[in-house]
């Protein structure tokens, strides 16, 4: 509720600094018209926003449900279906029910994937979260537990989970079938030492030997229980600075790290990368805080407009300088350490670039990038494990979105930029995370175990009852398919009604005054005696 108040506060400023000339000149009659015209751009961002399809929200840059009633809609409104039935179901004979008799079957969790996996025309599903049993070095969670959730429990007995990112919404099982991976330098699913699951034909099955499972993108069944190594509680030494692409290079694979990233945005100025690192780790009680920032209401409701009819001006300012510290030591603790608000508002994608190319395939990509505004996050990830890993060796990982969004063919540029890093991604061996957009055909793939997989999938699931038709186009080497952006679609329409009130106010600045049009009285009448 507090974050309405912030919204009221923010239209009375804004229209307090847009009435501030016409303050000065005395014209108060001129003001509630300026109120109006900022209610008016205030009302249409809100109710009908050019930058998500979704309910009307103050705050998109924060976890919420994916189920609307009798809609499925995904965290980053990449995606939307409307199956016959979605079932919330609480214990595994109902989960082996539901999947018995039903035709397609797809689970959501967190719905923070960018791709369709969690759709189907038929039956989706969600899975609850019980009370966990926990050990001195493992855990057994229900599935359907978030990341979030599955770290209180553990925090009561000083453990916690590794491998998670920034956003800790997932799933466990999300997070196992899609490839999580963070700022540390193992894989979510590196710790996953058991699964159990239903399978098409409503069997449960129990197995440690999981590397077919490991990033399957729930093509082979519903993963109903999971049981992962779990560690002592800690604190990490936070160092963040500014540093070159040599410098964030060098960090990577730095075995003195428990983990690192970079940040940046790539403009027309030189590029300077946030750099944080995380090491020192001291074993101690913490807690976990993960409270909605004022940050998130300045990115939804300041820096997204701002993008969407002036990223062309933003793209010649030094917004990384700007923005990230210079120098900051600090020590966290690891549940928080490496937490950041879901930034909402563009298609994220993310790549994994073998270490040894990583240098040479960024210059290439950032001459792909030039001309444009786009956001840059480089991460060091040894291995994900599966057959259908997508980090195969020691690598980069690189995690981009095109934010360029006052372009009147947005969705066109995002396709041609991604394009472009996805070819030059390609030639050098690497691939994209399952879990983010991918504009390429999935032909394009250096999976190794792709082969081995379809007979594995087709052996427990002849029907195809877990594959929807974005999973097929994987299987197939086709190309997932994404409705038009809320950007595109109603973006121009926020830009016109924008310039509008701009170019008004600014009339209403330098337009005279009725009164002043007019002779004054006293001067007609000394005109009148004089003649």
């Amino acid at each position: 509720m507090y974050m309405l108040g912030f919204v009221i506060l923010f239209y009375f400023i804004s229209c307090l600094l847009l009435s501030s000339v016409l303050l000065c000149k005395r014209q108060y009659w001129r003001i509630p018209i300026v109120m109006v015209l900022v209610l008016l751009l205030t009302l249409i961002w809100y109710l009908w926003s050019p930058v998500h399809f979704g309910p009307i929200s103050v705050l998109k840059s924060h976890d919420r449900s994916v189920i609307l009633t009798d809609e499925i809609r995904n965290w980053g409104d990449t995606v939307t279906c409307s199956p016959r039935q979605i079932y919330s179901r609480r214990n595994i004979p109902e989960v082996q029910d539901i999947v018995l008799a039903a035709s397609k079957v797809r689970v959501v969790g967190g719905g923070h994937s960018w791709t369709p996996l969690i759709c189907s025309n038929d039956v989706v599903l969600t899975l609850n979260c019980g009370r966990p049993i926990i050990n001195a070095t493992t855990a057994i969670f229900d599935a359907g537990c978030s990341i979030e959730e599955a770290q209180e429990y553990l925090l009561v007995h000083n453990k916690q989970l590794h491998g998670y990112g920034s956003i800790q919404a997932q799933t466990l099982a999300g997070a196992f079938m899609t490839a999580l991976h963070g700022v540390q330098n193992q894989s979510f699913a590196s710790d996953v030492i058991e699964i159990e699951a239903v399978l098409a034909n409503g069997t449960l099955f129990k197995t440690r030997d999981i590397d077919m499972w490991q990033g399957s993108m729930g093509m082979l069944g519903v993963v109903v229980r999971m049981t992962f190594k779990v560690y002592p509680t800690k604190s990490v030494k936070v160092v963040e600075r500014s540093a070159s692409l040599k410098e964030v290079l060098s960090a990577m694979g730095d075995s003195t790290l428990l983990g690192m990233d970079a940040k940046t945005i790539w403009g027309n100025t030189k590029d300077v990368y946030n750099l944080r690192t995380f090491s020192d780790p001291v074993e101690e009680e913490i807690s976990l805080t993960h409270p909605i920032t004022f940050d998130s209401f300045l990115h939804d409701n300041i820096m997204l407009p701002i993008l969407l009819t002036m990223s062309r001006v933003v793209y010649h300012l030094p917004m990384a300088e700007w923005y990230y510290p210079q120098y900051v030591v600090k020590r966290e603790f690891v549940t928080n350490a490496w937490y950041r608000y879901p930034e909402f508002g563009f298609k994220s994608a993310a790549y994994a670039i073998p270490l040894t190319a990583c240098s040479t395939a960024l210059q290439e990509i950032r001459r792909v990038a030039s001309g444009h505004l786009v956001t840059v996050e480089l991460r060091y990830l040894e291995k994900a494990p599966g057959y259908l890993s997508w980090v195969q060796t020691p690598s980069c990982i690189l995690d981009t979105s095109f934010i360029d969004a006052s372009l009147n063919n947005f969705d066109q540029q995002v396709v041609k930029y991604h394009q472009g890093v996805e070819k030059i991604v390609a030639s050098y061996g690497g691939n994209p995370h399952w879990g983010k957009y991918y504009a390429s055909p999935y032909s394009m793939l250096n999976m190794s175990g792709m082969v081995e997989f379809k007979q594995y999938r087709k052996l427990v699931d002849p029907t195809k009852k877990f594959v929807n038709p974005f999973t097929e186009a994987v299987l197939s080497g086709g190309r997932g398919e994404y409705y038009p952006s809320a950007i595109q679609e109603r973006g121009q329409l926020y830009r016109v009604v924008h310039l509008f009130v701009i170019v008004f106010v600014l009339l209403m600045y330098v337009w005279p005054s009725p009164t002043r049009l007019r002779t004054p009285r006293s001067d007609y009448t000394l005109l009148k005696f004089q003649m």
